[in-house]
């Protein structure tokens, strides 16, 4: 339908494999960061009407558990969208 996205991406290890370049050339504004900063969640939520969330790990790790990404991290996303009056948050 032609909506403008935004898509918010840790990036890549080997940037020969990734798809930011990709991304961008079809018109997706990319941001490279972490969901967990503060400074990337509202340069992410700025201007949006829709967030689809498909945020998610297969395994912990000392960087990442699941109740920190998947319950605490949710409810901040959820604040925020309440914060930016986002219409839609699809989980």
């Amino acid at each position: 339908a032609d909506y403008p996205m935004r898509v918010v991406t840790r990036g890549s290890a080997d940037w020969q494999d990734s798809n930011v370049s990709t991304l961008r050339h079809k018109g997706v504004d990319v941001i490279i960061g972490d969901i967990k900063n503060p400074d990337v969640q509202r340069k992410a939520f700025a201007g949006v009407v829709a967030v689809v969330n498909v945020l998610g790990i297969m395994k912990e790790s000392e960087e990442n558990d699941f109740e920190e990404l998947h319950v605490d991290l949710v409810k901040n996303l959820l604040e925020l969208s309440a914060e930016f009056k986002v219409q839609r948050f699809i989980h």
